[in-house]
């Protein structure tokens, strides 16, 4: 089975998980909605201070504003918060069905409920880490801005399986961290082939959404368009997160247990780049040539 092959497996069985248990869409549809009533609360209270502009203007630095500062901590701590909330939800959700079980939404809220403390510590160390990214980017201008996308990768990688050992490892953030980062390195194939799977699969669905649109120009209705568009991508980004949610959970469980998780096929977890494995098996058919392989070598 070839890399394509297997992440469009990998996508393929992730979005089984969301078949089979439709129910956990609430979780990224409610995650979604607190979002937006959090970016839209902090907006309106720039607008009742008058800082709306110095806020968003580009010479705005929080270095020099105390107000600021708070402001972008409590606004990064609370969207942290609310985004692995859910997460864990459905992390937690997608545990249940790799083992034989049936979730449902209240099960989901349980796994977030019961690991409160870790949700809180991760959401404080996230917030603090998108705080000192901002101030850097603010101070440094163009460089600040490639610097923080470098460390902002890094950190996206290193933090891949944060949540998973948050709450089944019961580690502290940093030792959360470095635990993902190590779990990161076993497993970054499976995690970049099935990513690119759910992404191209995703990628095609959204431009269906292009249709309305163009439909809604043609009959001089835009704005019915724009509405039945942005619906249908807000659908997909919930089926997205959903399905990469059962993705992660299901090559944490493997890489740490060595299970695969129900609806998953081993193939498709071990050894994603097809060809890779292939040019292996060639060059061992060639090692008796050239003398003994020692394990390791090859």
């Amino acid at each position: 089975m070839g890399t394509l092959s297997r992440g469009w497996m990998l996508a393929k069985m992730s979005l089984g998980v969301v078949k089979k248990d439709k129910e956990i869409l609430v979780f990224p549809l409610i995650s979604v909605a607190c979002m937006g009533i959090v970016a839209a609360s902090f907006i309106w209270g720039a607008f009742i201070t008058g800082s709306f502009a110095s806020f968003t203007s580009r010479d705005f630095s929080p270095l020099t504003s105390p107000i600021g500062i708070a402001s972008i901590f409590s606004g990064y701590f609370l969207l942290y918060f609310v985004t692995v909330y859910f997460n864990v939800a459905l992390i937690g959700s997608a545990m249940i069905r790799f083992e034989g079980g049936d979730p449902t939404v209240k099960d989901g809220f349980r796994a977030s409920n019961q690991n409160l403390k870790y949700i809180l510590m991760w959401a404080l160390l996230a917030a603090t880490v998108g705080v000192i990214l901002r101030v850097i980017e603010q101070k440094f201008k163009d460089i600040g801005r490639i610097v923080t996308g470098i460390v902002g990768l890094a950190w996206s990688v290193a933090t891949f399986f944060a949540v998973p050992v948050l709450i089944y490892e019961k580690k502290s953030p940093l030792e959360a961290v470095k635990r993902s980062a190590e779990l990161f390195k076993q497993t970054w194939g499976e995690v970049i082939v099935g990513g690119l799977g759910i992404g191209v699969i995703f990628f095609l669905l959204g431009l269906a959404g292009v249709v309305p649109i163009v439909l809604a120009f043609a009959v001089g209705n835009p704005l019915v368009g724009f509405v039945i568009a942005l619906s249908y991508w807000l659908v997909l980004a919930c089926v997205g997160s959903a399905a990469d949610s059962a993705l992660k959970a299901a090559l944490y469980r493997y890489v740490t247990k060595g299970e695969v998780a129900i609806g998953f096929a081993e193939e498709t977890l071990s050894k994603p780049w097809g060809e890779q494995e292939r040019e292996q098996s060639r060059w061992r058919s060639w090692a008796p040539t050239w003398g003994p392989v020692k394990p390791g070598e090859i």
